[in-house]
């Protein structure tokens, strides 16, 4: 849970965005936006999947299937280039920044102030790993998925070469001759 400045400090930024041309003529984008920061500064951020996305921010049906309407996911990559383009322009030295990783809904708030030495994360309840903010904590956590990947994918390599022997043998023994039936002599009567 953010602090009740750094929550202030990233609804000013979200109403800065949302007053962008960008944003300001794109209300499905400003909507979608608005809904995500607002329910990750009420703890709420397990809740953003893209069915209460559909229904509560974009004014879905109840019957709305996010696995076949892909409206959500479409919407959410035209947020993150719509963000993108912010910064990259007007919003390039706002003091917070929102971003929206692929993968998920949850936002991230980067902090960019030099009085924020702890690097704020946002706070996700749905057991994945939070989104850090801090360049040698993320290089720290990137290190150690590739070396958790590594050890899986090595464990995987030696179940595959086991099974390999596995098949080796099986076709050893359906290589070899059948043993030769013996000929039994006929029935004398």
């Amino acid at each position: 849970m953010y602090s009740t400045e750094r929550s202030e400090l990233v609804r000013q930024a979200l109403d800065k965005v949302l007053e962008s041309p960008g944003f300001a003529q794109s209300p499905q984008l400003s909507s979608f936006l608005d809904y995500v920061v607002q329910k990750t500064l009420a703890g709420k951020a397990h809740e953003l999947k893209g069915y209460t996305i559909g229904v509560e921010a974009l004014g879905r049906r109840e019957d709305f299937d996010p696995q076949t309407d892909t409206a959500v996911r479409v919407l959410a990559g035209r947020l993150r280039k719509a963000l993108d383009n912010y910064y990259g322009e007007a919003g390039e030295k706002q003091p917070v920044q929102i971003s929206i990783p692929k993968g998920g809904y949850v936002p991230v708030f980067s902090f960019l102030d030099d009085a924020a030495d702890d690097k704020e994360t946002s706070e996700q309840t749905t057991g994945a790993t939070p989104a850090v903010h801090d360049r040698a904590t993320q290089t720290a956590n990137i290190t150690e998925t590739v070396d958790r990947l590594t050890g899986r994918v090595a464990s995987l390599q030696n179940e595959l070469d086991l099974h390999d022997a596995e098949w080796e043998r099986i076709g050893d023994r359906l290589q070899k001759p059948a043993p030769k039936q013996l000929k039994r002599p006929p029935l004398q009567l």
